[in-house]
């Protein structure tokens, strides 16, 4: 999460008495509850359930910040003002300077960013691993977008994974090939590594078959942690 504190320089400050209150109906991670100072990875979503913005959420002791991307701040502290309605809440946009990111360790710790490996409204926040990072409660009351993402999870519907690559003259926008079928595209790349968002039952038919990664000129490794491996069984198997 240190390496996503990099990129998401600009902060939307919520204060007053119904913060909590306003978060917790809107966003995907749990707000109520966290102490002063705890920081949390969240989201809001579209009523479609794509991501219309993610951030690192940190309780205040008068209510919330969040830090976000540069490129989408405006507009998120735009429809912040615009769910407020009534809410007794002060919302404020401080711009951040921009900051050297080490692409690098972001890469290899398999943290996608705002920006650099997805946009507004282009991915579920499972494609990137939100859930994985504790920035979705399907346990919490309902978000926007709620319905979908967590009827997905529900019936084990999640299709789709960022995954990270190992590999030498992996780029940035090439697709992800094995035993002639695609699998997905490269997302973001640095010397020695990428970020890709897959179809996970196809990489699990890929690696059962001992099919290689390729793109057309180099081969990939996927790094594969053991709760994919446990979600591409479950796929496999048909359980939910």
């Amino acid at each position: 999460m240190n390496t996503l504190a990099e990129i998401y320089t600009s902060r939307i400050t919520l204060d007053g008495p119904d913060t909590v209150a306003l978060l917790e109906r809107l966003v995907t991670c749990r707000v109520e509850g966290l102490s002063a100072g705890e920081r949390v990875h969240g989201a809001l979503l579209t009523p479609q359930g794509k991501v219309l913005a993610d951030f690192l959420l940190e309780r205040t002791e008068t209510g919330a910040a969040l830090d976000v991307s540069p490129e989408i701040a405006a507009d998120l502290e735009k429809r912040l003002k615009l769910f407020r309605l009534r809410a007794d809440v002060e919302i404020v946009r401080t711009d951040g300077e921009a900051r050297k990111i080490d692409h690098v360790t972001r890469i290899g710790n398999v943290s996608p960013a705002f920006g650099h490996d997805f946009g507004t409204a282009s991915i579920f926040p499972t494609d990137v691993n939100l859930d994985i990072d504790g920035g979705v409660d399907y346990k919490k009351g309902c978000f926007v977008g709620q319905e979908v993402v967590s009827r997905m999870a529900r019936r084990g519907k999640i299709r789709k994974r960022t995954v990270r690559l190992d590999g030498n003259g992996l780029e940035a926008g090439t697709d992800i090939i094995a035993g002639g079928k695609r699998l997905g595209t490269i997302t973001s790349a640095s010397a020695v590594n990428a970020l890709a968002v897959l179809r996970i039952d196809h990489l699990a038919g890929a690696l059962e078959a001992g099919a290689e990664l390729k793109t057309a000129d180099a081969t990939a490794r996927p790094h594969i942690p053991d709760w994919l491996t446990a979600e591409m069984e479950a796929l496999v198997n048909g359980k939910d």
